[in-house]
């Protein structure tokens, strides 16, 4: 059996085996083939097309290239210079592109660095046609000239850039750095967080053979206060300051109040304690303080919620991850640019999905990230986490159960005695739109759900 590969009407090699078939379909899929990478690469218009029984062809697809950047790639040795392999003109159809380099710069398990951004870059290694071996990595032509060093295991040092409101507690996800002893050109922005300001809009990282660390601290932005008649008469109001809408989300059990200083006669509403799938989702429209000065958060209802990290955070995650995990049930779907819509829906990622990642973007109040393959998936915490979920594939019953067609368990289908080996296939939870259950952890299996209860079954 023989294969050929076809991209933007161009021959991309001729009579290759299966494997490295394989290989360009796998790492090139939904991206354009028609990059600097791969200008020097054999290829010629197809005249006449092979029609042998037998012979088969990958037909890549192809678009037109947008994006321009200037990439060089340079090494660090063992004195700590560093000098340059390759420096090129790297074009692509997409925002984000595959870059190729020889797996003979990479001995010794040496890492690519980022020289700007101090991302470590995640590598993907494929296989030439003719046997030889090649690393990728994800590159955003979008963002004008970038340096990508190679660094030698040993020189590897780490910085660590944490992002705290003015209480001590987290703001968002601490950021974490790759560089070498010398390298003064990595800057890390600061996340933007609605309603608070940063003391530093970006951090000039240092790296050093003790890991540095650096504190970004969040003040909260004065409020604008509630218009009323002697205030607009008087000559004295203070002048008003616009607040920033945002979103949160419940973490714990908890109550909504009618004012800031919280009394139990005053509670509005009740919201159990949630997966955070299904976890209440507030507006916050503005801040407040009670009479013993803790910070409260007015909702876009008019009732107030604890501003207590404990209890409520952030909807979007802030932080730049490598990697995404496709945590909801429904899974997520990817889609073509920053604007999400049914128009440029272009894939859906099942739950349990890893994403590589290459890119954040802010769009107004949400988070956005943007996929080795040019898409954008949601940084909302209730469909994606940068935290690896325990993934359970097999479960093994050791006290009668019983299967039901839901996952609140309302319809019984039938029961199912110990010793059976089930597939699992995915998780939920019971009562998920239900703000005042709880609900309890189900696994997804051929038929329906059954109990997660350890004491009933257990993970192979």
């Amino acid at each position: 059996m023989e294969y050929s590969s076809i991209a933007n009407g161009l021959f991309l090699i001729s009579d290759i085996n299966s494997d490295a078939a394989a290989t360009i379909s796998n790492v090139f899929d939904h991206t354009s083939m028609n990059t600097a990478d791969l200008e020097n690469m054999p290829t010629e218009k197809p005249v006449e097309y092979t029609k042998s029984p037998g012979h088969y062809y990958i037909v890549l697809p192809g678009q037109p290239n947008k994006y321009t950047a200037k990439i060089i790639i340079n090494q660090l040795n063992a004195s700590g210079e560093t000098s340059d392999i390759a420096t090129t003109t790297a074009t692509s159809a997409y925002t984000t592109g595959l870059f190729t380099i020889s797996a003979k710069y990479l001995v010794d398990d040496a890492f690519v660095i980022n020289a700007g951004t101090g991302q470590e870059m995640t590598l993907t290694r494929i296989m030439d046609m003719d046997g030889s071996d090649y690393e990728t990595f994800p590159v955003d032509v979008n963002q004008g000239p970038q340096t990508f060093t190679i660094v030698p295991q040993d020189q590897l040092l780490h910085a660590t850039v944490n992002y705290k409101f003015a209480d001590g507690t987290e703001a968002a996800p601490s950021a974490k750095l790759s560089g070498y002893a010398g390298l003064t050109t990595v800057s890390a922005k600061s996340p933007t967080i609605s309603g608070y300001t940063p003391d530093q809009k970006e951090v000039a990282v240092a790296f050093a053979p003790t890991e540095k660390t650096y504190t970004v601290t969040y003040k909260a932005n004065p409020t604008t206060p509630t218009a009323t008649e002697s205030s607009a008469s008087s000559s004295t109001a203070d002048e008003a300051t616009t607040f920033t809408p945002f979103k949160i989300y419940g973490k714990r059990a908890l109550y909504t109040y009618k004012n800031a200083t919280f009394k139990k006669n005053q509670r509005v509403s009740h919201y159990a304690q949630k997966s955070k799938a299904y976890a209440p989702i507030f507006e916050v429209v503005g801040t407040a303080k009670s009479t013993s000065g803790h910070l409260r958060y007015k909702l876009a209802d008019g009732t107030y919620v604890t501003a207590n990290a404990d209890y409520v955070g952030a909807l979007y995650w802030q932080g730049m991850y490598q990697k995404l995990y496709v945590t909801n049930p429904k899974g997520t779907n990817a889609y073509d640019g920053t604007r999400f819509a049914q128009a440029t829906k272009q894939k859906h990622y099942r739950q349990g999905t890893a994403l590589t990642v290459v890119k954040q973007t802010q769009v107004g109040q949400t988070t956005r990230y943007e996929l080795t393959n040019g898409t954008y998936v949601t940084g909302n915490k209730q469909w994606v986490s940068p935290t690896k979920p325990r993934l359970v594939k097999q479960v093994k019953v050791k006290r009668t159960i019983r299967l039901y067609r839901d996952v609140n368990g309302s319809t019984f289908i039938k029961r199912i005695k110990p010793g059976k080996t089930l597939t699992v296939t995915g998780w939920d939870y019971s009562h998920g739109r239900n703000p005042r259950l709880s609900g309890t952890l189900r696994y997804r299996v051929a038929g329906g759900y059954i109990t997660a209860n350890r004491q009933f079954v257990v993970a192979n």
